[in-house]
């Protein structure tokens, strides 16, 4: 056998695997369909615990089975592939979620154990209160992320700075309220941020500070209240220098009225 023979054979043993293993994940997901809500859409959706960055899903108990399927459907620009089977799956979890949990809980109890289990591990610290301050130094990336993510600037515009790659952030707090803020960039749902931050995550604090920023876009108010230092320093500067100019002003006519009296 010769090189080339070699390389092909490996490559087919190869894509064989790969092929085995797409087909394999799917279907096991599609299996526990908790844990594949959780994968697909927990980063964005609850169902009966209110909005997050997309609406509450607790309603779509009361859809058709073929308008939720095309919905579901519809997500795959956002969180990838489904199959058909994901999809079932899915539809049957957000019709009667109690009840899909009931069927897998037995099949599923060694995978989602874990989960719960890191989730209580991985609870979220007490915040301090969100820093608009903070929150626009780490957008520009004068200050890092703590897990050495990339800065958000650089791919996002916000107050007429930054890329242009994603979209332009100065009003996202006019469609979507703090706590989805903070969800959004500690749960990243979309595609292409979940691949940069996967192991890179947002800390809670720093959404939290993120939130407070983009919050303060929409309120001019707020960014004057932490105007640097400097600037501030400037416009003392300015008054008084002013002052004392029309101090003088006022002295000059002083002189040339007394002058004017003695001729």
């Amino acid at each position: 056998m010769n090189a080339v023979t070699l390389l092909k054979a490996i490559s087919l043993v190869i894509s064989i695997d790969v092929l085995f293993l797409c087909v394999d994940v799917p279907s096991a997901l599609a299996n526990n369909p908790s844990v594949l809500f959780n994968e697909k859409c927990a980063g964005c959706h609850t169902i009966g615990g209110g909005n997050l960055v997309g609406p509450d899903l607790a309603p779509t108990a009361k859809w058709s089975s073929v308008d939720l399927a095309k919905a579901v459907k519809g997500m795959e620009k956002s969180v990838g592939p489904l199959s058909t089977e994901d999809v079932d799956s899915l539809v049957e979890y957000l019709r009667k979620p109690q009840t899909a949990n009931s069927k897998d809980s037995g099949q599923t109890a060694d995978v989602v154990a874990p989960l719960v289990e890191n989730a209580a591990e991985k609870s979220v610290p007490a915040a301090e209160p969100g820093s608009a301050t903070r929150g626009s130094r780490l957008f520009s990336g004068a200050e890092a992320l703590s897990n050495g993510g990339v800065s958000c600037i650089a791919c996002h515009r916000a107050d007429d700075a930054g890329g242009t790659m994603a979209p332009e952030l100065t009003l996202i707090s006019n469609k979507l309220s703090e706590s989805a803020m903070v969800s959004a960039f500690e749960h990243t749902p979309y595609k292409v941020m979940k691949t940069a931050y996967q192991d890179h995550p947002v800390t809670h604090q720093e959404a939290v500070d993120l939130a407070a920023y983009f919050s303060s876009l929409k309120n001019p108010h707020d960014k004057l209240t932490e105007a640097p230092v400097s600037m501030i320093g400037f416009g003392i500067a300015t008054c008084v220098f002013g002052m004392i100019a029309f101090g003088y002003r006022g002295r000059n006519k002083s002189a040339r009225a007394k002058l004017q009296r003695r001729n």
